[in-house]
């Protein structure tokens, strides 16, 4: 059994030999042993990835199950930042 918490909804993807599938790292909670990845810029280049914030994303082959979490510790941290301080 295993327990995941991340800081969005959890989404399950079905990944396949014929179908891949890219994600967001920052997005990423979990994933089976049977998928390969690569970890990749989102962009061609490495300014265009940092210029448009996406940074960098794992592309999965195979056969096998990706769990995602539909908000990354960056916009967490922007959503909580706005209430501090409110009254």
């Amino acid at each position: 059994m295993v327990f995941l918490n991340s800081y969005g909804a959890i989404i399950e993807k079905m990944v396949t030999p014929d179908e891949g599938c890219i994600i967001d790292s920052g997005h990423i909670v979990a994933f089976e042993d049977t998928l390969q990845y690569d970890v990749q810029m989102a962009s061609r280049s490495m300014w265009s990835s940092l210029a448009s914030g996406e940074g960098l994303v794992c592309r999965f082959r195979g056969q096998g199950r990706v769990w995602y979490q539909t908000r990354n510790l960056s916009a967490f941290a922007q959503i909580l930042s706005g209430l501090v301080g409110e009254k």
